[in-house]
C-alpha cells in the first residue's frame, strides 16, 4: 500500500498549511515589501506545516 491512514492524515494537513500559490506569495512580497520577511512568512508557514503534519501522522500511527 503506497498510502497508510496516518500518512494520508498528515498529508492532507500539510497540504492545508503549506505555503499558499504564487500569486499570494507576490502579495505578501507587495505588502511586506521586503523579500526578507516575504521568505520568513513563508519558512514560518513551511515548519509549521511540517511539524503538524509530523504530529498528526505519529499520533495516526500510535491509534492506527
Amino acid at each position: 500500500m503506497l498510502f497508510t491512514k496516518a500518512s494520508a492524515f498528515s498529508y492532507m494537513a500539510f497540504n492545508l498549511l503549506c505555503m499558499p500559490c504564487f500569486a499570494v506569495v507576490g502579495v505578501v512580497r507587495k505588502d511586506m515589501m521586503s523579500w526578507k520577511w516575504t521568505f520568513i512568512t513563508i519558512s514560518y508557514q513551511m515548519v509549521i506545516a511540517w511539524i503538524v503534519a509530523f504530529i498528526i501522522y505519529n499520533i495516526c500511527g500510535f491509534i492506527f
